[in-house]
Order: structure tokens, then C-alpha cells, then sequence
């Protein structure tokens, strides 16, 4: 009796030494996106430091719900081991344009040899891709100002000043209407439709 109970003593010490050494759960992720259109390519995610247990050397990551739903640091085979920059708690999804799937799990575990920890997971929905929005293409008279009308997006309209959709570029945003400055000559303005 006394054997076996010296026995279980040392098993469990054991295993409670092993399981000491995974890591904790990793932190909740830093300013986290929860909606983004499907084809969004780009969007960063990070997690803070697992706290308790073990050092990690790497955290696994993996998106969950479907087939071509995304990839991470540029792999769709997941999970996707990941140690640098930051230890492995940074990457860059790219998101799939899956036609049936509007729910997908991002999904993290802090690593070591020992094993790997508790995920820590967000939800994010996709959007569809919105649509081209419809434009007036009015004629005027040099001198004068037009009203620029969008119609037909789902979404919020943003205008730009040239086609490359950036914060440098940008006239008006969540309007579907933008009044363009006095005209002297032809001149081009894109209306981009955002989910």
C-alpha cells in the first residue's frame, strides 16, 4: 500500500511538474478587428503575452470555419507557427472570399517544447464584397461646382482624389454625395463603396 501510494505521489508530481511548464493562455489580442469584408488583405493581429506558466518560444495560429476562408503570414495551412516579430504574438491575415461563410474564428496558442497552451480565440464576421456604386456624371460649365451622387452601395461611400484608396487621397468619407470645389478643367473623382 504503502508502494503504490508512493507511487500515485510520484506520478503526480510528474505530471504537474509537465504540465507547469506549457504555456499560459495568451493575452487578450490589442485593439482587435471583428468585421471586415471578405478579400481584405493586410489586417495585423496582435495578442499580449502569456502571463503564467512557461516561457513561450512561439505562438501556433489558425483561422477556423471553412475552406479558403484566409491565410496567415502568407500560409493557408494551419496552424501556422509563428516566432517573430514580437515572439510570434504579431501576423497579417489576409482574408478569402469564401462564398457561403459569413463567421470565422481567429484562433492562438502559446508554444514551448513542452507543448502548447489554452487557444485564446476572437470571432470575425466577413462581410460580402460590396458592389461598384452607381455615379452621376454630370456636365457643367467652367466655373461653376457640381454635386457628386453615389447610389447603389450597401455600405458607406468614401471619395477620393485619385484611384489609389488611401487616407492621402481622401475628400469625403460615409457621405454618397460630394460637392467638388469650383472646376476649371476636366478633372476625375473616385467614389469607393466600404462594408
Amino acid at each position: 500500500m504503502k508502494n503504490i501510494f508512493l507511487f500515485l505521489l510520484i506520478l503526480f508530481i510528474a505530471v504537474a511538474g509537465v504540465y507547469a511548464q506549457v504555456p499560459a493562455r495568451p493575452g487578450a489580442f490589442v485593439n482587435p478587428v471583428t468585421t471586415v469584408c471578405k478579400g481584405v488583405t493586410g489586417v495585423s493581429f496582435t495578442v499580449n503575452a502569456a502571463t503564467g506558466g512557461a516561457a513561450p518560444t512561439s505562438y501556433e495560429w489558425s483561422l477556423i470555419g471553412g475552406d479558403n476562408i484566409g491565410t496567415i503570414n502568407g500560409s493557408a495551412a494551419f496552424p501556422v507557427n509563428v516566432t517573430s516579430p514580437d515572439g510570434g504574438r504579431t501576423v497579417t491575415v489576409n482574408f478569402g472570399s469564401p462564398e457561403y461563410i459569413e463567421e470565422i474564428t481567429l484562433s492562438v496558442r502559446a508554444k514551448n517544447a513542452s507543448g502548447v497552451g489554452l487557444p485564446r480565440e476572437i470571432s470575425i464576421h466577413l462581410n460580402p464584397i460590396p458592389g461598384l456604386p452607381v455615379l452621376n456624371s454630370p456636365m457643367i460649365n467652367e466655373g461653376n461646382l457640381v454635386t457628386l451622387m453615389a447610389s447603389g452601395c450597401a455600405g458607406a461611400v468614401n471619395w477620393y482624389k485619385a484611384e489609389a484608396v488611401s487616407q492621402a487621397n481622401l475628400l469625403a468619407a460615409n457621405t454618397s454625395t460630394f460637392v467638388t470645389p469650383i472646376l476649371f478643367e476636366n478633372t476625375v473623382y473616385y467614389a469607393n463603396c466600404t462594408s
